[in-house]
């Protein structure tokens, strides 16, 4: 009898074992499991347990530099998803068979897997490889920093022929106020007669600006800052992501500040097979520079600076295509 008894002990331990899996074991990215355990982690003990997954219909995870997704599938009860923005490149939702609502634009995703008989009425993925449906720069230019007593402009400009009557303009920036403009016309300005007026920044550090339709519309991000004594390195354009096609032709500029008092040149990579070029002999700064890859898949252009032993850089996310993104259903 005790046997007995023993072996139901067991076979009970081992089924609320496997009952308290942590899904936050298969998160491999961790701005996700940080956003996971902050909103979805109810008692606390940093796991996301089963119950708690099932809790959850709806993730907001815009413009975080995710790589990936990975764990999504423990919310089964997930209806709306918005993950644009960010830098991911494939998408498996089989798991989330409620989805009802999915953004995943401005990223670097090339398939979406959802099962055969799964439909997702509100799918918004990247129509068309370059301009967004609203896109917006800074001062012209997708990345920009300015002395914190100069104007810094954003501009907002819908490409198609529906234009909302609004959008709210956003940042990751914490003390910026999002700021809401009547839309009359194709194209809207947020302008600061001082770059210091939009919040609380430090120096030599990048935030992002986007902008929301009223419509739902979201634009692509922008970078700005203010220069600080530190060195600073970045590309001014392209769009960071950006999605090509095979041979195409991107071109890019880059903006290099040494630092106070310093000197010298950065250096630059590329990685991903296929380049039409070596950057041996470096780059000109804020000239326009091109490059183009004759094979598929996720490319990187990393220009960097040491000074001191203290490393500086910027990568440009580039996603090499064949074609328009899919969605391949899966049994």
């Amino acid at each position: 009898m005790k046997k007995i008894m023993y072996i139901l002990m067991a076979l009970t331990v081992a089924s609320c074992a496997k009952e308290e899996k942590d899904f936050c074991r298969q998160m491999d990215d961790p701005v996700f499991k940080a956003y996971c355990l902050e909103h979805f982690d109810t008692d606390g003990d940093g796991k996301i347990l089963r119950a708690e997954a099932e809790e959850v219909s709806e993730i907001a995870v815009p413009s975080m530099e995710i790589t990936s997704l990975n764990g999504i599938g423990a919310f089964v009860n997930l209806l709306r998803l918005d993950c644009s923005g960010n830098r991911l490149t494939s998408l498996d939702l089989r798991n989330n068979q409620k989805l009802t609502f999915l953004d995943c634009r401005d990223n670097l995703i090339d398939v979406i897997y959802i099962n055969e008989s799964q439909d997702i009425p509100e799918l918004y993925k990247t129509p068309f490889l370059h301009d967004p449906p609203l896109l917006l720069t800074v001062n012209g230019l997708a990345a920009k920093m300015v002395e914190n007593k100069r104007p810094i402009s954003f501009e907002a400009k819908f490409t198609g022929e529906n234009i909302p009557e609004s959008l709210t303009w956003e940042s990751n920036l914490p003390s910026f106020q999002p700021v809401t403009s009547v839309v009359q016309g194709s194209t809207v300005s947020l302008s600061f007669a001082k770059a210091l007026e939009i919040g609380e920044m430090q120096s030599s550090k990048l935030y992002r600006m986007y902008a929301t339709a009223s419509d739902g519309t979201r634009s692509n991000f922008v970078r700005f800052g203010i220069f600080g004594k530190d060195p600073i390195i970045y590309f001014e354009k392209p769009r960071n992501p950006f999605t090509a096609l095979v041979d195409e032709t991107v071109v890019f500029s880059v903006f290099f500040y040494p630092g106070e008092g310093e000197n010298g040149t950065p250096s630059i990579h590329t990685s991903g097979e296929g380049c039409n070029r070596s950057f041996a002999s470096g780059v000109k700064i804020e000239e326009d520079e091109p490059v183009s890859w004759n094979r598929t898949g996720l490319k990187r252009v990393v220009v960097y600076f040491e000074k001191n032993g203290k490393w500086t850089k910027d990568t440009l996310y580039v996603n090499v295509v064949e074609g328009l993104p899919e969605i391949r259903h899966v049994d």
